[in-house]
């Protein structure tokens, strides 16, 4: 055993041995990689840098970054660098082509890797999103899911973000149920309920409800907003400046986003008064924060309003600050719908110059629409082929991670069972060890009362009889006392209940019964227990140590070792040597 130990050890020895002469032996290779390293660190802070300011030295940099990475082999790294690269077409570039090849390079990476794990739930979040852009709601919702099912600790922000996606997804498809139950989800998973988060929440639900139309629970998710918003907690965006700057935006977007959902609220219900008042409010606080595609839909809306109430004059002069707005914001499917508006405004007052003024530019507008839709069908396809990708390799990774948790799950199960039963056997042999050494202590204290027993009717000479049956003039009972105290009957070996009967001119059944009245005991229970009782006898009364267990056995009556140990045991609870010994005068 002593050899092979030490033949192993001298293998893993040899072993670690080779692997530093390798790495020894090859310099050239070692200072390729820490070249690649150094520049890999370099690299990072520029891409950072670059997002923000220049993004055509950003998008050099990423590439640069990834080819490193797939040369040393961090293929994970690598993915979450073409997730970046995408975000970074899509949100900075506005280049939707490249960014769905960004996402298709990420997607292969992984499928043709299958020890490739992303661990990051954000890169699926923001996956998810740009899937989105180009309604690959089913593939976005998979992305999402996905950052869910992450081994990690998943920041519960994360996780509230996901969920609403989830919702604002089915939302899109016009799943309004499942919408709902992944709001729900979300707004559970908000442990402080004055948080920023918790007012966005009551927003998507408030936006859902409208395109629901199910008008009458507005008011009140909107009179939680007006009530949370001055409670919101802000010692989380105290950190800097700059965050909490974007914090009271983002509150005052919140309650103007709230603002403008009850304001619809009160136009679907025709009550335009009020709806006007809160379309007002809402430009205010657009106007001051800068919400400008905000101000576009106000103005809008309430062109609406009073076209409705008949005042056509003041109609037009909000719905052409609208159009300018969004003029302004090159939002041209607005600017083509606010045209036509002002076109059918204009024929209702009888102007017809400006009528047909605002329906050419209508018209423009349509064209150059229908122009970009039909230079976005060819995008629209790879898209599909970009969202079947990733929707493939999303699928691959849920269906290893779900394998790697079933076999985790089996070894555990294993390991519990190996638990339960170790637990059981263990307490079998404890169980067990309780009972032997009960069951000793009872057989010892069945001997002492024996060797009590025997040792006094030793010293009075009383003859090993068992007690007197309660009716002693029965002259058959005596016949057999006699035969058992003078002639010691039941010391021959032969012995049987015919024979006994014989002897006392009875039949054996008749014997028999007599026995079983008047002694509790069968007939060779009775004969052993007579036997056994005479050898406790000459055991304790007999000191020649020449006399063995066996000479004894051959004198007891008994034909064999094997009845005459059982009958031992049976009545005193110990073998004859420990009874022996357990007897003071023969120690």
């Amino acid at each position: 055993m002593e050899l092979k130990c030490a033949y192993l050890f001298t293998i893993c020895l040899f072993m670690v041995f080779s692997g530093c002469r390798q790495q020894g032996n090859n310099p050239e290779a070692n200072l390729k990689i820490d070249a690649q390293e150094q520049e890999l660190q370099r690299i990072e802070p520029l891409i950072s840098h670059y997002y923000a300011t220049n993004p055509d030295s950003a998008e050099f940099y990423c590439y640069r970054k990834i080819e490193l990475l797939k040369s040393l082999n961090r293929l994970e790294t690598a993915v979450e660098s073409y997730l970046f690269l995408t975000e970074l077409y899509e949100y900075r570039k506005s280049d939707a082509e490249k960014a769905l090849a960004s996402i298709s390079s990420a997607a292969h990476v992984v499928l043709e890797n299958p020890d490739v794990q992303i661990r990051n739930p954000y890169l699926f979040i923001n996956l998810g999103n740009i899937l989105l852009q180009y309604n690959l709601y089913d593939e976005a919702i998979l992305a999402y899911q996905q950052s869910q099912l992450l081994k990690v600790d998943m920041p519960p922000d994360a996780k509230i973000l996901a969920f609403n996606n989830i919702a604002m997804t089915f939302q899109s498809k016009q799943e309004y149920y499942s919408a709902r139950v992944y709001f729900t989800k979300a707004n559970k998973a908000i442990s402080n309920k004055k948080d920023i988060l918790m007012a966005q929440n009551y927003n998507y639900i408030n936006n859902l409800l409208l395109e629901m139309g199910q008008l009458d629970s507005i008011p009140y998710y909107h009179q939680l907003v007006e009530d949370l918003v001055p409670q919101i907690d802000m010692k989380i965006f105290q950190k800097n400046k700059s965050d909490s700057l974007k914090a009271y935006l983002e509150i005052s977007r919140i309650l103007a986003v709230s603002t403008y959902s009850v304001a619809q609220y009160y136009g679907l219900k025709g009550i335009y008064g009020k709806a006007d008042s809160c379309y007002r409010k809402v430009l205010v606080m657009a106007k001051t924060n800068g919400f400008n595609r905000l101000i576009a839909r106000t103005y809008f809306k309430l062109s609406g309003i009073w076209e409705k109430q008949g005042q056509t004059e003041t109609a037009i002069k909000f719905a052409d600050s609208a159009l300018q707005t969004n003029l302004k914001l090159k939002n041209f499917e607005a600017v083509n719908e606010n045209a036509k508006f002002l076109a059918v405004l204009n024929a209702q007052i009888d102007n017809p110059l400006l009528a047909a003024k605002y329906l050419k530019l209508s018209c423009d507008y349509s064209d150059s629409l229908r122009i970009r839709e039909a230079s976005a069908k060819f995008l629209n396809d790879k898209a599909y082929l970009a969202g079947a990708n990733t929707k493939l390799a999303i699928k691959d990774l849920r269906y290893r991670q779900t394998m790697s948790s079933k076999v985790i799950g089996l070894q555990k199960m294993l390991i519990y069972l190996m638990l339960v039963i170790g637990l059981i056997v263990f307490l079998l042999v404890v169980s067990f060890r309780i009972y032997r050494e009960r069951l000793k202590r009872t057989n010892l204290i069945l001997a002492r009362r024996t060797l009590e027993v025997v040792t006094k009717e030793a010293i009075l000479d009383v003859f090993p009889l068992l007690p007197e049956p309660k009716d002693v003039n029965d002259e058959l009972i005596s016949q057999l006392n006699h035969l058992i105290k003078s002639e010691k009957v039941y010391l021959d070996p032969n012995l049987s209940l015919v024979n006994l009967s014989q002897k006392l001119n009875t039949n054996r059944t008749h014997l028999s019964q007599i026995i079983n009245e008047h002694y509790n005991v069968g007939f060779n229970e009775y004969i052993n227990e007579l036997r056994v009782k005479e050898i406790c006898r000459l055991l304790l009364t007999t000191n020649d140590k020449n006399i063995t267990i066996d000479h004894i056995i051959t004198n007891s009556g008994f034909s064999s070792k094997s009845p005459f140990y059982s009958a031992f045991k049976k009545f005193t609870g110990v073998t004859p040597e420990v009874f022996k010994r357990m007897n003071p005068s023969q120690n």
